[in-house]
Parts: structure tokens; sequence; C-alpha cells
């Protein structure tokens, strides 16, 4: 997935609207990309706290780290593209609410694997992603799919990330 995520960056870059289709591709990219990434940062955790060898336990914090790199990297990019090329250009409401939507939860991902001060600003970044994308979504049907998964992923971001 990470070609495709590659390759969608580059239709992005090389400017215009994303039909339905390319921006459905463009998530599922980047999902995709991240998807494994974040299960093994899950399991080296694992290893980690139920691992007795020191050897063991190093190895699995290097490939943690690593990989958490990767996974902060992959996170820049799709927030650089939101920001700069997609949010702004977004020509209907539904676009728009599905590109916020994708940014709060793109920030929701890198605060899973931050600290600190780049904690504080993925939490920011993330309510004020969703904040916005539920003031969009107002002209959308209360049922409307996009409309919904923003309603759930902020949710999750409220239970997950800012434990309230």
């Amino acid at each position: 997935f990470d070609e495709m995520a590659e390759f969608m960056k580059e239709r992005v870059l090389a400017g215009g609207p994303l039909d339905s289709e390319e921006r459905d591709m463009f998530s599922a990219a980047f999902k995709n990309a991240l998807t494994g990434r974040r299960h093994a940062v899950r399991v080296a955790v694992q290893v980690m706290n139920a691992e007795e060898q020191q050897s063991a336990v190093e190895c699995a914090a290097g490939y943690k780290s690593k990989v958490e790199n990767e996974l902060q990297e992959i996170v820049r990019k799709v927030l650089d593209l939101l920001d700069s090329h997609l949010v702004h250009t977004a020509t209907s409401a539904e676009d728009k609410v599905f590109y916020l939507k994708m940014k709060g939860d793109y920030c929701r991902y890198g605060a899973e694997f931050t600290q600190g001060e780049p904690l504080a600003t993925y939490k920011t970044m993330a309510s004020e992603a969703y904040d916005e994308g539920l003031r969009q979504a107002e002209c959308l049907s209360a049922a409307h799919p996009i409309r919904l998964g923003l309603a759930l992923n902020y949710s999750v971001f409220l239970n997950e990330v800012l434990h309230d």
C-alpha cells in the first residue's frame, strides 16, 4: 500500500479536485499504509511487557521506535496533503467533511504514538478538525454515511485520546 499511497500523493500534487473514487483511493491507500504498522507497534509493546530477556526487550523497543517513526512520517504526509491541497479546495460539503474527518483521524493516529508537546498539538488539531467537520456536516442528511462516520470517529477520539 505504500506504492498506492505514493501514487495518490502524486495525484493530489498534480492538482484538481479528486472525484469520489479517487478520494476513496486516497483514504484507503494511506489507511492501509498505517494499519499494519499500528498493529506492529502494539505487538512490540506486548513483547516488551512480556519478555524477560533484556536482548529481546531491546530488540522490540528498537523495532517499535523504527515503526513509530514510519507512522509519524505517514501522518505528516497525509496532514500536509490535506492542509495544503484538499481541505481548502474541496468543492462540496461532502468532500470538505470527508477531508476534515480524515484530518481529525490522522491527528488521532499521530497522538497514539507521541508524547509531550507533539501530543498536545495533535490533540488540538484533531479537536479543531472534528469540530469544523461537524459544523460543515450540518448541511448533510443526519443519516449521511460521512456525517455518521465523522460522529463515530470523533467519539473514539474523545474517549481514547482525551479520555472524555
